[in-house]
């Protein structure tokens, strides 16, 4: 979850702790034509349909 003062990258950092650089990934998308983003970002958008959050009290 997200802390009072934590920023969107404050998150990213945190959660990608302990597993590599995610600055290598860093261009890996600059060749993706349009159909392989769009099946890409339809696959997102069906994966966060199906998300549920779980909300503390």
């Amino acid at each position: 979850m997200k802390g009072e003062k934590e920023s969107f990258t404050d998150i990213i950092i945190r959660l990608s702790e302990g597993k590599g650089n995610i600055l290598k990934h860093a261009g890996k998308w600059e060749d993706m034509d349009d159909k392989e983003a769009e099946d890409f970002f339809k696959i997102i958008e069906e994966a966060w349909s199906r998300w549920q959050v779980k909300r503390s009290a």
